[in-house]
């Protein structure tokens, strides 16, 4: 297992008085106390300690649990427990079940062009567009020779067209960060993000209702701790605000509940099924 030890820069970040969390990370399950460790998907109440699983396919412990779409491709029942296992492509018989891409020719295979495939199956995710009774590659567009009226469609497989701020048709990333929306007002609200003094920004623990005042993304890895007080959604200064049912999950298991919501002394990475799923079915 690998391990975190708890230096400020990998476990919490104090930026100024407020406080980020790490959502790569969780606490050591031998740090648990019995009321965390069950609200923990990565460890188990065992002897009275708490433990972590032997492996992480172990949280499934039915059949009916451990399959390939439930487990995001990573497990497999065997001998009756869940195991690890790297699914191939080939391993799937039937559509419904194919993880990768299904064909004219009835596989479940990698992909093969934009032509190896029907309406039902055309990969958009591939560059793929359904259109004139086939699957053909997508006909990419130049952003700046459209009208405002056809300001539309896709320049590549990860950019598209819309209008800018200047009243231009332009290209924009579909992964665009808040940052790089500066020139597109209306995307940037779109994008989840508000747009400020002429600035496309990440959405501040102040934007909150006092309904949904909890934290605010820094970025995919981190995120910030906000509370209520005066009645406004602020950044949060201290964890005094997390009690026993709050403290571990609020801080996604960066932190531990004994008496007062703490830091762990140790971390441990997260196995996080839905990032490398896709990884391991597609390319081996």
């Amino acid at each position: 297992m690998i391990q975190k030890q708890v230096i400020y820069l990998l476990v919490l970040i104090i930026i100024g008085n407020t406080i980020t969390v790490d959502t790569t990370v969780h606490c050591d399950c031998s740090e648990l106390r019995s009321q965390d460790c069950q609200f923990s998907k990565y460890c188990y109440w065992n002897d009275n300690y708490c433990q972590s699983y032997p492996n992480k396919c172990a949280i499934f412990t039915t059949q009916s649990q451990c399959t390939p779409s439930l487990t995001n491709y990573l497990c497999k029942w065997d001998d009756n427990s869940c195991v690890s296992h790297l699914y191939k492509c080939d391993e799937f018989s039937s559509n419904s079940d194919c993880p990768c891409y299904w064909n004219l020719d009835n596989e479940c295979a990698e992909f093969k062009g934009c032509s190896s495939y029907d309406e039902n199956n055309c990969p958009a995710s591939q560059g793929c567009v359904y259109k004139i009774s086939e699957c053909q590659a997508e006909d990419y567009i130049d952003c700046s020779d459209q009208t405002l009226a056809t300001c539309s469609g896709k320049q590549g497989m990860f950019s598209a067209c819309a209008v800018n701020n200047d009243n231009e048709c332009d290209s924009y990333s579909l992964f665009s960060e808040c940052s790089d929306l500066n020139n597109f007002k209306t995307k940037c609200v779109e994008f989840g993000c508000k747009f400020e003094n002429n600035e496309c920004q990440k959405i501040e623990c102040e934007d909150l209702s006092i309904e949904n005042c909890t934290s605010v993304n820094i970025d995919t890895e981190t995120k910030m701790l906000c509370v209520v007080q005066q009645q406004k959604c602020v950044e949060a200064q201290n964890t005094n605000h997390l009690n026993i049912d709050s403290c571990y999950m609020s801080t996604n298991g960066n932190y531990k509940w004994i008496g007062s919501c703490v830091q762990c002394e140790s971390l441990v990475y997260s196995i996080l099924l839905t990032y490398i799923s896709l990884f391991l079915v597609v390319y081996l």
